[in-house]
């Protein structure tokens, strides 16, 4: 019996510390995302351009989503998204395929009379 008990304590330790573990994984994840949220929407359109290797690209889209954007913002994207694509030119497949992911969801963001440049 001594061995179940142990056992069962052991397995209880290790559920408290996997349940640790992914609260603090989820508490990084809102700390992070609070982060985005306290930029300015053309912070966050320069990050979304700026195309670089980071690991929050969807959350600044996903930020951008949450945004009321103006014709200026939409401007902006525009020209953010014309750069990207003349980079995805020239770019190594692995980077190109990561750059026409943000294009196309940047496109979905765009009213459709300017969404149609890039179709």
């Amino acid at each position: 019996m001594d061995g179940l008990a142990y056992n069962s304590d052991e397995y209880n330790a290790r559920l408290h510390q996997a349940k640790t573990e992914s609260a603090l994984v989820e508490l990084k994840r809102a700390i992070e995302y609070a982060h985005v949220r306290c930029l300015t929407t053309r912070e966050v359109i320069d990050l979304i351009c700026s195309a670089d290797t980071n690991d929050h690209g969807i959350d600044y889209i996903k930020r951008l989503q949450e945004l009321t954007l103006t014709d200026k913002h939409f401007e902006y994207i525009v020209t953010g998204m014309k750069d990207l694509a003349v980079r995805s030119e020239h770019a190594p497949s692995k980077s190109k395929a990561k750059i026409d992911r943000i294009l196309l969801r940047l496109v979905r963001l765009l009213p459709s009379e300017l969404a149609s440049h890039f179709c």
